[in-house]
């Protein structure tokens, strides 16, 4: 069996998973 891995641009410059992903960061550094 082969397995293809190909990105997709997805939720890319979206504003509001820019902040999701900005508030996601911030807890990880938080317990890090």
């Amino acid at each position: 069996m082969d397995i293809v891995w190909n990105w997709v641009k997805g939720h890319s410059g979206d504003p509001g998973n820019e902040r999701a992903d900005q508030l996601a960061n911030l807890g990880v550094d938080s317990v890090s």
